[in-house]
């Protein structure tokens, strides 16, 4: 019989290890004595459980076993197939899925495939989806093919998202990079993030993929960069990240380096990390902990939250989690648990919960925090249905759901749903306040590109300035703090925008003692090269200076003709750079320059002279869309 080892940071692991070994035996018993630590879906590092591993060798006795023996994920088991490329096994768990839990096993195979390099499979897949779930389902396509080390597929995945998506999916590709053991491409992505919110937000997923990972040394450099203001959330996602992945030891060593009240906070995190990664004996070694007897029933609802979204909450065990908080906590805590299995996909589980419903506003209650749970993970066509059945119940509830709704899509990065909610204001009075909730957690969350089109949404330029004015106060104030992060928060708007925001902070917002009009230009230009170059924000600096763009063209053929040397080229060029670039980024903006310079003269040519042969080359000559994935370094 297969026994644990009792190693401090090595338990987890050979927990997930001992369950892989026992089921290929078929080993019962070893199982079951194993369980009272963990649960039978626990995680390897966030991402292989038992039952996913076993598929991806393609042990069906194994899997089987486990599900039928243990209740075992098939979610999971669908990942596993689809990595393995067992497309028959994977498509069986797809046509027994219900309806509503079919999302959710696609956007495990389509990781799956992507992780394991079947782009074919994985474009497949997604092609037969619908229309709203799909970009949801790109978000897990280069999660997936940044996790396998597919960077030429990721990229090309990447093509595929408008500027407002893109960023979206470069978190995603940060967070696989970094899972997969490439952390170096990770940095690279940080690099072409262009704005300051967006790189904060970057940030927040890279430390937490550190954590997941047990990366500490990573993780405290990025630590060591976060702004003063945000050390709290840092450690917060950093903690969660250990959690999940089950990494005992830093997360105690980061608990004793924080006041009791910031370790409280921190403990939500990691009591939610280590129940969404199946750890239950150290969920219940904090729970139980007398230091913390006074937020016991908090705990137990982190606990019970991330059970859920981890997709351990079985049936069974919901009654059991409602006995142990007082009965005014009972509802809030069958909320909770409806949300986070909704969010997860565990559409099994929330079902489960509904039965709990005392009565049909019970019901009616459970059934909106499932429609937000839904909405937050992408599960565009269920969460509508659900929708649907909560205005049938209750008319006059349906602008308070659809308004909550726009606001977890866009916290999931899916702006562009979360505006396909418009049409279903029944007013203007609607139509704003569904816009005002969409552009705030647009700004909050680091989505300034997607904002530009929710503001083409405003009908009247009264309208708009009252949208701009929200958006700025949920801006944190540093974006504004000096010209560097006034310049590039206003490059992320559109130039009639940026007028618009500069009048809005000279006239409301009294501490912005700069006048910011002077920066208009700049910022227009700004704009205009990043819609249209592949380029980031440093390189897009150079990229409106004229005389370096002169030089950059001329000297460059005086290089490749031996006239003048490499290094006095480079030296001569970081002098005249407004702001710093590596080596890298100097020789993609050189080819860029070069290629659109190409690309001009032969459209003019073209274009007054019909020249044919010029109209011809065009066609011929590589694509510069402004994306990530286009771009060649040397």
């Amino acid at each position: 019989m297969l026994t644990a080892s009792r190693a401090e940071d090595k338990s987890e692991l050979s927990a997930f290890e001992i369950i892989y070994q026992a089921a290929k035996i078929q080993d019962a018993n070893t199982i079951k004595k194993i369980l009272s630590d963990v649960c039978i879906d626990v995680q390897y590092a966030g991402q292989d459980t038992p039952v996913s591993r076993l598929a991806a060798e393609g042990n069906t006795d194994a899997v089987n076993f486990l599900i039928n023996k243990f209740n075992a994920s098939k979610l999971r088991a669908a990942y596993g197939y689809a990595q393995g490329r067992y497309i028959p096994q994977a498509e069986t768990l797809l046509k027994q899925a219900a309806p509503e839990e079919r999302f959710a096993v696609l956007q495990n195979m389509i990781y799956g495939y992507a992780r394991g390099g079947h782009a074919v499979a994985a474009r497949e897949l997604f092609k037969s989806a619908a229309r709203e779930d799909r970009f949801f389902l790109l978000k897990e396509m280069v999660w997936g093919f940044a996790v396998g080390g597919h960077e030429d597929y990721a990229n090309e995945t990447l093509k595929l998202a408008t500027a407002a998506e893109r960023p979206v999916l470069l978190k995603s590709m940060a967070l696989g990079y970094i899972q997969g053991k490439n952390p170096a491409k990770a940095e690279k992505i940080l690099k072409w993030v262009n704005f300051h919110v967006d790189h904060r937000h970057l940030s927040l997923y890279m430390i937490f993929a550190h954590g997941l990972c047990g990366n500490e040394t990573a993780a405290n450099e990025i630590l060591g960069q976060a702004h003063a203001d945000d050390k709290l959330k840092f450690l917060q996602y950093l903690a969660c990240g250990y959690a999940i992945g089950g990494h005992i030891s830093p997360i105690k060593k980061l608990l004793n380096s924080v006041t009791f009240t910031q370790r409280i906070a921190i403990l939500n995190c990691v009591l939610y990390g280590y129940a969404q990664g199946g750890y239950v004996k150290e969920v219940d070694r904090i729970c139980n902990d007398k230091t913390y007897s006074a937020y016991r029933n908090t705990f137990i609802k982190q606990k019970a939250a991330g059970l859920a979204n981890g997709g351990h909450l079985r049936p069974r065990d919901i009654q059991q989690y409602v006995k142990q908080v007082p009965t005014y906590n009972r509802f809030d805590l069958l909320k909770e648990m409806m949300f986070e299995s909704a969010r997860g996909g565990q559409v099994k589980a929330a079902k489960a919960i509904l039965l709990e419903a005392r009565n049909s506003e019970e019901r009616l209650e459970l059934s909106k925090e499932m429609a937000y749970g839904l909405s937050s993970d992408g599960h565009v066509s269920t969460a509508n249905e659900v929708l649907r059945y909560i205005v049938q119940q209750k008319p006059q509830d349906r602008f308070d759901v659809i308004k909550k709704m726009a606001y977890y899509y866009v916290h999931a990065g899916q702006v562009n749903a979360a505006n396909e909610l418009l049409v279903q204001a029944a007013d203007q009075v609607e139509w704003l306040a569904i816009l005002k909730e969409i552009i705030t957690r647009s700004s909050d969350s680091g989505f300034l590109v997607a904002a530009n089109d929710t503001l083409k949404f405003a009908g009247t330029s009264e309208d708009r300035t009252n949208l701009i004015k929200d958006m700025i106060q949920t801006l944190n104030k540093r974006w504004f703090a000096n010209e560097e992060n006034s310049l590039q928060t206003l490059a992320a708007f559109k130039g009639n925008f940026q007028q618009e925001i500069v009048n809005v902070l000279k006239t409301t917002v009294p501490e912005q003692k700069r006048d910011l009009t002077h920066l208009l230009p700049k910022a227009s230009k700004l704009n205009e090269v990043l819609n249209s170059q592949p380029v980031n924000f440093r390189q897009a600096m150079a990229w409106i200076q004229p005389d370096l763009q002169i030089w950059l063209l001329q000297c460059l053929q005086l290089v490749r003709k031996d006239k003048i040397s490499k290094d006095i080229f480079l030296m001569i060029t970081q002098y005249l750079l407004p702001v710093k670039l590596d080596q890298n980024e100097l020789v993609d903006l050189s080819n860029s320059l070069i290629l659109y310079t190409r690309r001009q003269r032969f459209f003019q040519n073209a274009s007054t002279q019909y020249c044919v042969a010029a109209k011809q080359l065009i066609t011929h000559l590589p694509d510069v869309e402004g994306t990530y994935g286009n771009r060649q370094t040397r």
